[in-house]
């Protein structure tokens, strides 16, 4: 900025008035844009915002994410003709199983959600980029395991069972964790 001209962290109303200076960028794309009295200008001083803004679309991909991961074993998983609609731990449960795996959905996904939350502002973020690479990774092969393994026995069933939101809410949650954190690594590489 060249000296004598309006720095103020307020902005020129459109309406006229406010005098010729350098002001907040209202397009958010830089720190400062010139306003010529009349209208914006294609002048602008400051560093340019829009890593940051990807870092944090990135966070709030892996955030995101991890939630349709942690909600996903409560959704229902698969519809049966007789017995209704199951999510995954009363699908377990049918199957002799544990809950186990259900539950390690919703703390992977509860984890990686609130340590990309936390992280939303850092310049820097480290750790939901890795949380979200590797957890998205896990809970993604076990997912379209699970889901492949569903698909067969619901194809057995003859039309008596149909699959339900459950399991493309984990297979989605989990792409969208990794896509998040390779995201974020990129940018915070530049």
């Amino acid at each position: 900025m060249t000296e004598g001209q309006s720095s103020s962290g307020s902005s020129p109303s459109h309406g006229g008035g406010p005098a010729p200076g350098w002001y907040s960028d209202p397009l958010g794309t830089a720190t400062h844009r010139y306003w010529d009295g009349q209208r914006w200008t294609n002048h602008v001083h400051g560093g340019q915002t829009a890593p940051a803004s990807r870092s944090r679309q990135s966070h709030v991909l892996i955030l995101l994410g991890a939630a349709a991961l942690a909600v996903s074993p409560f959704l229902t998983w698969v519809n049966v003709l007789i017995l209704g609609s199951l999510n995954l731990f009363q699908l377990l449960k049918a199957g002799g199983h544990s809950g186990t795996l259900g539950w390690a959905a919703v703390v992977v996904g509860g984890v990686v959600a609130y340590v990309a939350f936390a992280e939303m502002n850092e310049k820097e973020p480290k750790d939901a980029r890795v949380l979200g690479i590797l957890g998205g990774l896990i809970s993604g092969i076990v997912a379209v395991l699970v889901f492949l393994a569903l698909s067969r026995e619901v194809h057995a069933a003859g039309g008596f069972a149909a699959m339900g939101l459950g399991p493309w809410a984990a297979i989605a949650g989990s792409a969208a964790m990794v896509l998040g954190g390779l995201t974020s690594r990129s940018d915070s590489s530049r």
